[in-house]
């Protein structure tokens, strides 16, 4: 009988042992799994935010170029000559059409990755930055509305006060050239010349707040590679 109890017990810890061991494993294995994930979506992430740096470093020198030209146009309002310009179109494309040239990075991965669920591996504080990020982005994007609609506005004033002018020269003939035909018109029109004074200030703005977007997307990489250069 002993013996019998003896074999018994043995082969419970036996069941016992091979039965903790198989869970032991599995929780290993979930484990290496989730770290295996979790590198894959932090290398997915780091390389979004690579890709937006690079496309805010273009942005900024073209806003540059685009501020240059509004702030020549304003600062030498009575003096400015179109016919020294090398490329009218674009040179009026700039001014004109200011938030056109918008700040849009491809946040595709992020959605997903937000989407899925596979956000959360990213840990809590680099989560935060990067919502952050995300959320004042969304907001500031209705400031090109603002800008359109002050566009508009000027559209509408054109119409009402110097028709005359804009029937010699409308904009949607020769757009640049006539463009810049229609300012030396209107050049005494101080309505016209306060338009232009606001775009550069919109434009100024927009290049300060799309510098910071840099500074804190450079922040934002800092804390992704920390986990990867600890692994």
């Amino acid at each position: 009988m002993k013996n019998i109890l003896a074999r018994g017990g043995i082969e419970f810890l036996a069941v016992l042992l091979g039965i903790s061991g198989s869970l032991w494993i599995e929780n290993n294995k979930e484990e290496a799994e989730l770290q295996l994930e979790k590198g894959k979506v932090f290398i997915l992430i780091q390389k979004e935010v690579d890709q937006i740096i690079l496309y805010t470093d273009s942005k900024i020198k073209e806003y540059e170029i685009q501020t240059k030209r509004i702030e020549t146009l304003r600062d030498n309002w009575n003096t400015f000559r179109y016919d020294t310009i090398n490329d009218v179109q674009a040179y009026y494309e700039d001014v004109w059409f200011t938030y056109v040239k918008g700040y849009d990075p491809d946040f595709t991965t992020y959605e997903a990755l937000k989407s899925d669920g596979r956000i959360n591996l990213l840990g809590i504080e680099l989560r935060k930055k990067l919502g952050k990020f995300y959320e004042n982005f969304t907001q500031w994007k209705r400031v090109e509305l603002n800008e359109n609609e002050m566009r508009n506005d000027m559209y509408r004033y054109i119409a009402r006060f110097q028709a005359n002018a804009y029937k010699k020269y409308p904009m949607n003939v020769g757009e640049g050239l006539n463009f810049f035909k229609f300012l030396e018109l209107t050049r005494d029109d101080n309505s016209i010349f306060s338009h232009f004074s606001q775009k550069s200030g919109f434009a100024t703005g927009r290049n300060r707040r799309v510098k910071t977007y840099r500074n804190k997307l450079i922040e934002i990489k800092n804390l992704i590679e920390k986990p990867m250069n600890t692994n």
